[in-house]
Order: structure tokens, then C-alpha cells, then sequence
């Protein structure tokens, strides 16, 4: 008996725990703080949501639009190779003008017409330095640029282009200053040794002799030489008599046609033949000849005597 008076007490004095109403409650109490802002949660949500899909977005269309830059001046590579024209290439750096793809299209319509002008210089001087101008104006466009967008490949290849494009023009002080500038940042790079070569042959006083006297220079033409001549093109002045036909058809090609010979009728005969006036006819006798039955009249008859005295 005193055990059990004893025990009951304890179980008395013995906290109840009640975790799962707990729970509840703090769940409850959050539900109720956060209702309110509900809306507010939902809309930075989806704006969270609308920036990721943005970020996205940009991201592959600038990487669309790199992969687009590359695939149009790959295929106007191949017009330039085939026609000739830099135009198309020149295009890409307008279309363009932030893409490194651009940027390559004027180094390449430059390394180009630098190509073709030197080859020309072989055959018609005038149309080789011409070519060579127009690469050095392209290629310039190229390096005053700033250097943030090119390459340090792109710098130096276009800076090297353009130098030997000065110096094939005879412009040997800006050769040198863009020569230099290669040899003072790289010297013994490949481009750094060939600028070096390329300042040693613009400070050399003979070699710009000789280049002087290749550019003025004229291949002497024998007097008469075919095609020294130019033809006479020029339509021939009309009269002013002509009447209004001969106006009307100036331009058609004069013909100088014969007239058809005159066929005669198979039923006609031939006219008699002529003679000419130094044949004599056969049964006619020359004037000077006498006939044989004439006798002169102080001949004798054939009597054989002498005629009787009256």
C-alpha cells in the first residue's frame, strides 16, 4: 500500500508531451505570416524564372549568330576565290562590325587585292598599283581600329600587310613606321624577322632607285608596230543633199551589187558573127590588082604582027 501512494504522485508531476500539435502550430503560424505575401512570392518567382530563360536566350542567339558570321565569310571566301570581287568580303565587316568574323573579312579582301596587284604588276603596271591601293586603304581601315577588338594575330598580320603594301606603292616612310612598330613588339617572331628584312630594303637608297625606275619605266614600240595604231571607228559624214531614203537608211551597209546579166530566149539566134576590119573575105580581091581579061590600053593584042597601015 505504501508503494502504490507513493508512485502515484510521480506520474502526476510527469510533463505531457505533445510534439505533433507543436508541430502543427508553428506550421500553422507560418502559413499565416506568409499568406499575405503570397502574391509578391509568386511574382519574384516568375521573374527569377523570366531572367534565367533571358540569360539563356542571349546566350545562344550570340552563339547562333557567331556560328552565322563564320558560315556567311566561308561562303564568300569561295565568291571572292572564283570572281575575283572583295566587295562581299567587305560587306561582312559592315553587316557586322563587332564580330571577329568581320574583322577577318577585311584581312582577307586585303591579303587579296595585295595578291592580285602584284601579280599584275607583271603584265599592266597600271592596274597592279591599283589593285595594291586598294588593299592599302582596306587594310588601313583594318589597324586604326582599336586593338581591344582584334586579336593579337589579326594586330600583326594586318600591320605586316599593310607596310608591304606601302612599300609595293614606293611609300617607303610609312613602310618603315609600321615595319618598326612589328620589330620594336616582336623581333624574333616570323613576322618580326620578315619587318626586318622589309626595313632594311626601305632604308637601302638603291633600292629605291631601282623601284623609281621600274614604276616610270615605258617599253619602247617600233614606229608602225602592230597595234600602235588605233582603227578608224568613226561612221562617214553624210552630205547634206541626200534626199530623205538615203537618210532613213544610213546605217544599213551600202551594196555594190551588179546587175544581173540579161538572159536571152532559147528560140533566138545568135547574131552573125563580125569579123574584124583587118581579115578580108575570102572571094574578095585587093584594089591594086587588075583583072586578068582587062589589057592596058597601049598594050598589043596577041596578033603576033604588027597591025596594017591604012
Amino acid at each position: 500500500m505504501s508503494q502504490t501512494t507513493n508512485e502515484k504522485p510521480l506520474q502526476k508531476n510527469l510533463p505531457v508531451l505533445q510534439p505533433t500539435e507543436e508541430v502543427q502550430t508553428w506550421g500553422d503560424r507560418l502559413l499565416e505570416s506568409i499568406r499575405p505575401h503570397l502574391s509578391l512570392i509568386a511574382l519574384g518567382a516568375i521573374a527569377i524564372l523570366l531572367l534565367v530563360l533571358a540569360i539563356a536566350w542571349t546566350i545562344k542567339s550570340r552563339t547562333d549568330l557567331a556560328e552565322s558570321q563564320w558560315i556567311l565569310l566561308n561562303q564568300q571566301m569561295g565568291v571572292m576565290n572564283v570572281t575575283g570581287s572583295t566587295s562581299d568580303m567587305k560587306s561582312i565587316a559592315s553587316d557586322y562590325p563587332d564580330g571577329s568574323a568581320g574583322l577577318w573579312g577585311l584581312q582577307m579582301a586585303g591579303d587579296f587585292e595585295l595578291q592580285k596587284g602584284l601579280q599584275q604588276l607583271i603584265t599592266d603596271r597600271t592596274e597592279g598599283f591599283k589593285s595594291i591601293g586598294k588593299a592599302r586603304d582596306t587594310l588601313k581601315k583594318l589597324v586604326e581600329l582599336p586593338d581591344n577588338q582584334k586579336s593579337s594575330l589579326l594586330q600583326t598580320r594586318s600591320v605586316f600587310a599593310l607596310a608591304y603594301a606601302y612599300e609595293s606603292l614606293g611609300e617607303f616612310d610609312k613602310a618603315k613606321e609600321f615595319y618598326g612598330k612589328l620589330v620594336k613588339a616582336a623581333p624574333e617572331t616570323a613576322f618580326g624577322k620578315k619587318a626586318q628584312r622589309g626595313l632594311d630594303r626601305c632604308n637601302d637608297p638603291g633600292f629605291a632607285v631601282v623601284f623609281q625606275k621600274f614604276k616610270d619605266w615605258e617599253e619602247p614600240v617600233a614606229p608602225g608596230a602592230p597595234g600602235t595604231q588605233k582603227p578608224d571607228i568613226s561612221f562617214p559624214d553624210v552630205p547634206e543633199g541626200e534626199g530623205a531614203a538615203t537618210t532613213e537608211k544610213k546605217d544599213e551597209p551600202a551594196t555594190t551589187e551588179k546587175p544581173a546579166a540579161e538572159v536571152k530566149p532559147a528560140d533566138e539566134k545568135p547574131a552573125a558573127e563580125v569579123k574584124p576590119s583587118d581579115e578580108k573575105p575570102a572571094d574578095a580581091k585587093p584594089a591594086d590588082e587588075k583583072p586578068a581579061d582587062v589589057k592596058p590600053a597601049d598594050e598589043k593584042p596577041d596578033g603576033g604582027g604588027e597591025a596594017p597601015k591604012g
